[in-house]
């Protein structure tokens, strides 16, 4: 089944703008929540410095065994990102469509 888990919308220093869970699997605490934002932050960040491309735009998709956690880099600086379940296809889509509201 196909299930988005979270929302994390971060804002370009680093802090948790928005934060939404869906479900109840693997509920996290305030402070959970805003360290995995931060710590979502600096690897993006260090990612685009250490990339040897010109124009890197960080990282992108984070997948492990149960979940991916997709990021949209906005020409703002917000960084819309998404915690889902593997099933979940064209997810970007997704992002975007909420960046876009």
């Amino acid at each position: 089944m196909a299930a988005i888990y979270s929302l994390f919308i971060i804002n370009k220093s680093g802090g948790l703008i928005f934060y939404k869970e869906y479900g109840s699997a693997g509920r996290m605490d305030t402070n959970d929540s805003l360290r995995l934002a931060s710590l979502w932050h600096s690897m993006h960040a260090i990612s685009q410095q250490l990339s040897p491309t010109n124009g890197c735009s960080g990282i992108e998709l984070l997948q492990a065994d149960t979940f991916d956690l997709h990021c949209f880099q906005s020409l703002t600086g917000t960084n819309p990102s998404q915690i889902y379940h593997l099933c979940l296809r064209d997810v970007h889509v997704l992002i975007y469509a909420i960046f876009l509201m």
